[in-house]
């Protein structure tokens, strides 16, 4: 769980109190309008009556297991323990599908992408006179992606500017769950002079990798620059993922 999805009750707490800036305001603002998950667990702060200390002193009990307390102070502690784990319950439900999201997003769009990529994968093998590259597409064609990434890694050592290479490396290492080994792929693509669809490309997958590794940032600035480029491919496909985590 990332600092910011941590920080999600405080920041609710201090938007209740006024206490934040105005960009971060306006930031919880567009939460609230677009999560009903979020807005459940606002309408639970404000109906408790609660300082943010007491809250989260009830928040901590709830973890914590109950603990037994003065009979005088029995009815309003379950009140508001009541209160306060219907505001858990809602946060954690909001925490959870923010984090699991973009790993959600990244399966689907790469499985989607992956498919679409089989006409280039034959487009490369008619064009290249790059020897073992038809063995190395045929074994990533035929779902064997570790012998494909051990060739396509292989072509990679000989052919460092070529972006089809690159490109299917990274392809064969995030079928393999190997993250940083597509990362380093796709930036050496970004790195090197490559025709224009090799590096839209390679901005793509590498968008989708930064999502898997949880770096949204990174990823959504990938993106926004592919949405701006046009509506070809990767550029139709960025905008939609865009609106997607936009959610």
């Amino acid at each position: 769980m990332n600092d910011k999805t941590k920080n999600r009750p405080s920041r609710l707490l201090l938007y209740l109190e006024g206490k934040l800036a105005s960009d971060e305001r306006y930031e919880v603002e567009q939460t609230l309008l677009r999560d009903p998950l979020a807005q459940t667990a606002l309408d639970g702060l404000r109906e408790s009556g609660l300082s943010g200390v007491e809250l989260q002193n009830d928040l901590n009990d709830i973890r914590q297991g109950w603990h037994p307390r003065p009979k005088t102070t029995n009815i309003r502690w379950t009140a508001a323990a009541a209160v306060a784990l219907l505001v858990f319950t809602a946060w954690a439900a909001w925490a959870y599908y923010h984090d699991q999201q973009p790993a959600s997003l990244y399966a689907e769009y790469f499985a989607i992408s992956a498919e679409n990529e089989d006409y280039l994968a034959v487009r490369g093998e008619e064009e290249t006179t790059v020897p073992g590259l038809s063995v190395a597409l045929e074994a990533y064609q035929q779902q064997d992606y570790q012998q494909s990434l051990a060739l396509f890694q292989s072509l990679r050592e000989g052919h460092p500017f070529d972006g089809f290479i690159l490109r299917y490396t990274a392809m064969a290492a995030m079928q393999m769950g190997d993250y940083y080994a597509a990362e380093q792929a796709l930036e050496q693509c970004l790195a090197v002079d490559v025709p224009a669809m090799d590096r839209m490309a390679a901005q793509w997958y590498l968008a989708l990798v930064y999502l898997r590794l949880d770096r949204q940032e990174e990823g959504q600035n990938l993106l926004q620059e592919l949405a701006a480029a046009g509506n070809g491919m990767y550029g139709s496909q960025a905008q939609q993922l865009l609106r997607e985590l936009a959610k």
